[in-house]
């Protein structure tokens, strides 16, 4: 979390607090207030049922929907809990009575939602459903309790909230139809090419669309095995456009972990799926914008990065476009990796001969080390580096000493993600914006990782 989020945070926080104490005389009052600030930062939550489209409908990236959607809940989970405390130690509390068992079925159900977040990282779909169903059952619970304690603003509140709800489910849905059904196609068309722990889905849409880099879709493809109650986001990582500029197939790279994404392995290449798309959704970035442009990932994080690649290079044939050159550090997991982005490497390659901006440096902790790091292609533009990537090697004082305007784009683990955040920080001088984005790759790092050193430096590329 950057300063300026933590700053907003705190102030939201503060200013909760104080409507929780501001004229309140009593124990009474003390709890209306708590459960009518608990319902207040409720309402918000349950607008739209797909936090994608909340963020698209906001206009703010989904990294940054998804931290307000979190702070707002934890909020409206702790006033839940502070009005059962004082209703408990100033009246008493009686599952008996209908106004308290409904009550606290729906703190329950409200504060469950909380804790289901530590299923996030390991069963996304067990943690998709459950948070879900159990925010519908905190919901009509919510509901049950209002018609005890009859406030009809309260309530009036809580339907228009409910009616909102189901207004922009409706709408979604009438998209999905209609993005994936067309006078010749009844869904889109998904050929899957595995390996042993990845995999490239290339879809041939029903309706094509205009893909902007930074983009991502869910997909449900319920002939895979086991993935028939299983919707799940993928980053697009490339994508054909049609004459009229818009793509008719866009490919996406998944990483095989559990679920789903395991039982994308395997498949014959030769097989077509019928595959159901919704979305696209994400705010695009610009990034053509700027002189110098240094992109890191780790592992699958390369997957997010391409498409940003590819969008500086459609800029640059532009007469007036600013950038000059764009550094890659990729850190791969495996040697495979390297199999599944060649084409789209080579690609933009033979794309940038014009300018020559691109420069790759492809960190191989996995082999054996070589006497010194060898450039290979042309003009010198893929470096091979055995070892784990450094931050302090990647933004380097040749990065720092260039004078125009800089950005750092990052889809990495965590422990570089903080690193080269702390790095900026501390040694900015000039203007550099840092931005990560919206899909991180999985933690597979060890906290020890920078003390190791590298063989090859950043300005050697």
């Amino acid at each position: 979390m950057t300063r300026l989020r933590l700053c907003l945070l705190l102030i939201y926080w503060g200013l909760t607090a104080l409507c929780n104490v501001l004229g309140v005389d009593s124990w009474q009052q003390a709890s209306d207030r708590a459960g009518s600030l608990s319902m207040i930062n409720l309402i918000p939550l349950i607008l739209v049922d797909h936090l994608s489209m909340a963020a698209d409908l906001l206009g703010i990236r989904l990294r940054s929907y998804l931290q307000v959607h979190s702070a707002i809940g934890i909020m409206a989970c702790l006033q839940a809990l502070a009005h059962v405390l004082i209703v408990t130690f100033s009246h008493g509390f009686s599952v008996h009575k209908s106004l308290h068992f409904y009550g606290l079925l729906s703190v329950c159900g409200l504060a469950s939602t909380v804790l289901i977040l530590l299923l996030r990282g390991w069963f996304y779909e067990l943690f998709i459903k459950g948070h879900y169903i159990l925010t519908i059952f905190a919901v009509v619970m919510l509901w049950q309790h209002l018609k005890n304690v009859q406030k009809s603003f309260l309530q009036l509140c809580l339907a228009v909230g409910i009616s909102v709800f189901f207004l922009v489910t409706f709408f979604r849905w009438i998209l999905i139809l209609w993005r994936n059904i067309s006078a010749q196609r009844f869904g889109s068309k998904a050929c899957i090419i595995s390996g042993k722990d990845a995999a490239e889905i290339e879809i041939t849409l029903a309706r094509p669309f205009n893909v902007q880099a930074g983009q991502f879709v869910y997909i449900w493809i319920p002939g895979v095995r086991g993935a028939f109650f299983q919707i799940h986001p993928f980053q697009i990582t490339w994508w054909e456009n049609q004459e009229d500029g818009k793509a008719r197939h866009i490919a996406l790279l998944a990483k095989a972990r559990s679920g789903f994404t395991a039982g994308l392995t395997g498949l014959d290449p030769k097989d077509v799926f019928v595959a159901w798309i919704d979305g696209p959704y994400g705010k695009p970035l610009s990034v053509s914008h700027y002189s110098h442009i240094l992109m890191i990932a780790t592992g699958i994080g390369i997957a997010a990065q391409i498409a940003y690649i590819r969008q500086v290079l459609d800029s640059s044939q532009c007469a007036a476009s600013p950038v000059q050159n764009v550094f890659i550090a990729w850190e791969v997991d495996k040697k495979t990796d390297l199999d599944w982005v060649n084409k789209w490497m080579c690609k933009l390659l033979q794309e940038d001969t014009k300018h020559y901006m691109l420069r790759f440096a492809l960190y191989l902790p996995y082999c054996q080390p070589v006497a010194r790091s060898e450039p290979q292609g042309n003009h010198n533009r893929v470096w091979k580096l055995y070892t784990k990537m450094d931050s302090k090697r990647i933004v380097s004082d040749d990065f720092w000493g260039k004078k125009e305007k800089k950005l750092i784009t990052i889809s990495a683990d965590d422990y570089l993600r903080d690193d080269v955040r702390k790095l900026v920080q501390r040694q900015m001088r000039d203007s550099v914006d840092i931005i990560e984005l919206d899909f991180q790759p999985p933690q597979v790092r060890s906290v020890g990782f920078f003390k190791k050193h590298s063989k090859g430096k950043v300005s050697d590329v």
